[in-house]
């Protein structure tokens, strides 16, 4: 099995095994909650994996730390994690980019569960043609219906996503809250000021 492969049946396991107040007793988000999933992401980064030893991949990581620290996020070295921006996702990735020679190199590992200082998976990496291809994929935005007619569009990117009215053809604005119930209410309290 390959990095990626391993991450998602590890994940896979967390959702199945612990109980989660987004999930619910299958392991799948709740209707009523309004938060992209990380497995659909991994599924889509097979087609980019790049087949290395966790020894490999933590000596290039090392390898890139040392050269482009502290210039943390300069031009060709970025490290971060998606729970540093309250990315609504369900599981946090802390990831470095490198970008060199025309492409872009993604390592990244998942959080499983706890404290999202420790806990987390393997590591995988991932090339890209470039920088901005990993942010372009199908399954960074993810779309959840709620309500009778409305669709949120999540980017497990950011802390906000977009929401859209089917019935009247029109964007509502941009919201973070994650439970349909308050979603609701905000949607309606942002209505009232037009």
């Amino acid at each position: 099995m390959s990095n990626i492969d391993n991450i998602i049946a590890d994940i896979g396991n967390v959702n199945q095994t612990y109980d989660f107040w987004i999930r619910d007793e299958n392991g799948n988000i709740k209707d009523d909650v309004i938060c992209g999933e990380v497995i659909p992401f991994l599924e889509e980064l097979k087609d980019y994996e790049v087949d290395m030893s966790q020894d490999e991949i933590k000596n290039m990581i090392e390898m890139w730390e040392q050269k482009y620290y502290p210039r943390n996020h300069g031009e060709e070295y970025w490290a971060n994690n998606t729970y540093n921006y309250g990315c609504n996702i369900d599981h946090d990735i802390d990831y470095r980019i490198v970008e060199k020679d025309g492409e872009a190199w993604f390592a990244f590992m998942v959080h499983r569960l706890g404290d999202v200082r420790g806990n987390y998976t393997d590591w995988a990496v991932c090339k890209f043609e470039y920088f901005q291809e990993i942010f372009e994929l199908d399954s960074v935005i993810q779309c959840k219906y709620f309500g009778e007619h409305y669709v949120a569009d999540v980017n497990i990117f950011s802390e906000t996503y977009n929401v859209y009215d089917t019935d009247k053809c029109e964007d509502v604005g941009d919201f973070y809250e994650m439970e349909v119930s308050d979603l609701l209410e905000s949607i309606a309290e942002a209505q009232k000021g037009k």
